[in-house]
């Protein structure tokens, strides 16, 4: 295989997140989403500019660092960006990191790299370093892990797809929901996770189709009780028919202004890098707005410009979906969550 270390490095990363993706970059698939990767690029760039002013304040005469150390194995390169080492002994791979905090993901996959470096140099390796994009630096215990060749093999593999956190920041997004939408699965049912996906499998539902048909009204009206288990059959029913079932009895004002919002984020990160404003005047759109942040340090701004923009509009409905903390920013206005 002809890959650059960049490449490999990637191969190895995503087999910790999504063993599918893993298995996209392995065969050389093109991503289909781009945006999402260069955003990665950036939060990295910020992780790196944090990591040099760490070397800089660091003035212990005896800690050295190596750049870009490359492990081979099995035509497969794996580069440490920085390794520690002190009193000309201890050893610490420094890692930099793209997310604001660590996930197990992440744990497992740095204590991966850590011991295959030290069972390449033969030496006992107990801990590892992050560097994060919010100027943090963890250092943390490595754990047992997995051995290359099986991973490897595990790669190669022909995999199915699972719902994972980020699958709606993955590069290969489209891929996998045109597929999903072939087999109508009930993965395209938005918020269901993997668990409960495995759950309805096991009692025999695949599609959305399929889980409609379990809903049953018996005595009780379509409207329910919005309180308790969230009903995918209920969202599967109103897929299927094409209908809109309301759970609870509300009332929405009526104005001849209304402004629907949309945010679009890296969960991981905590990270809104986009605000989609839609204005509707009597029911027709009459204006499409959005702000980009290119970083964390524009998501200010991007809010700053939302609510100067909302600031004009005095008498008019505002709906917008999810919460965002933002309740106490709308205060004095009118508005309404969609969930």
């Amino acid at each position: 295989m002809n890959k650059s270390n960049e490449h490999y490095n990637e191969i190895i990363n995503y087999y910790f997140y999504c063993k599918l993706k893993s298995n996209f970059l392995y065969k050389d698939i093109p991503y289909s989403e781009k945006s999402f990767y260069y955003l990665k690029k950036q939060l990295m760039k910020e992780s790196n500019k944090i990591f040099q002013n760490y070397i800089k304040n660091d003035e212990s005469t005896n800690t050295t660092i190596i750049k870009n150390y490359i492990y081979k194995e099995n035509n497969f390169e794996i580069s440490f960006p920085y390794i520690e080492i002190k009193n000309q002994n201890a050893y610490t791979p420094i890692f930099l990191s793209n997310k604001s905090n660590v996930s197990k993901e992440d744990k497992d996959f740095f204590s991966f790299k850590s011991n295959l470096l030290s069972n390449e140099l033969n030496k006992d390796i107990d801990y590892y370093k992050i560097v994060l994009p919010n100027g943090s630096i963890k250092k943390l215990k490595i754990q047992p892990s997995i051995n290359l060749n099986k991973l490897i093999v595990e790669i190669k593999n022909e995999m199915k797809i699972s719902k994972q956190s980020h699958c709606n920041i993955c590069e290969y997004k489209s891929i996998c929901i045109n597929e999903l939408k072939k087999n109508d699965d009930i993965r395209l049912l938005g918020s269901m996770k993997e668990p409960e996906v495995k759950k309805w499998n096991d009692k025999g539902y695949f599609s959305i189709t399929q889980l409609s048909y379990y809903y049953r009204t018996r005595r009780q009206s379509l409207i329910t009780s919005a309180k308790g288990r969230y009903k995918f059959e209920l969202k599967s029913l109103a897929i299927r028919e094409n209908k809109t079932y309301v759970t609870d009895n509300f009332n929405l004002d009526k104005h001849d202004d209304e402004i629907f919002l949309d945010f679009e984020s890296l969960p991981a990160e905590k990270f809104v890098y986009l605000i989609g404003i839609l204005v509707v005047k009597k029911s027709k759109i009459e204006k499409k707005v959005s702000f980009w942040a290119n970083n964390k340090s524009e998501e200010k701004d991007i809010f700053e410009k939302l609510f100067l923009y909302l600031i004009k509009f005095e008498n008019s409905l505002i709906y917008h979906y999810g919460k965002f903390g933002l309740n106490g920013n709308f205060r004095g206005l009118n508005h309404y969550f969609i969930l």
